[in-house]
């Protein structure tokens, strides 16, 4: 079982359901928060490895800001996931967004893969605010070869 936990902050009962069903089943600890205030609390307070955070309007863009600024929460890799097109995903990544996908987009296979990603240090591979859903893919598979096959 991992020690890490994942901070999920979404107001949707069945998108947190879904996540936190495959985040358990990979053995994360998962966290909950229904709206921003919440999840900036429960960050301050539980540190989480990561967050997974709803972006559907410009309270969680100032949520991801406050999130970035804050000393205590500003090194958490936050995985911003909207219903909005990927034309956002740009203007999330500068505001600190470790990494971006569409809701309708999201699998369990992406969802393992962009956490797992995250954790084993695939952003590192990038510099910051230059995620991208492919990159990260890359970066999970290139761990991943190495982890299998050692090279």
């Amino acid at each position: 079982m991992s020690n890490d936990v994942i901070l999920i902050v979404d107001d949707s009962k069945f998108i947190v359901q879904a996540y936190s069903r495959v985040l358990l089943g990979l053995g994360y600890r998962v966290l909950i928060a229904c709206d921003g205030k919440t999840g900036l609390f429960a960050a301050e307070s539980c540190n989480p490895s990561i967050i997974l955070l709803d972006m559907h309007d410009m309270d969680d863009v100032e949520v991801l800001r406050k999130l970035k600024q804050t000393p205590s929460t500003s090194d958490i890799p936050v995985l911003a996931i909207s219903s909005l097109s990927e034309q956002n995903s740009q203007k999330l990544i500068q505001e600190g967004a470790a990494g971006y996908f569409e809701k309708g987009t999201m699998t369990p296979e992406k969802l393992e893969n962009a956490v797992s990603g995250i954790l084993e240090g695939a952003a590192g591979y990038f510099e910051k605010g230059t995620m991208t859903p492919e990159k990260l893919e890359n970066a999970v598979s290139e761990i991943l070869k190495k982890r299998l096959f050692g090279s």
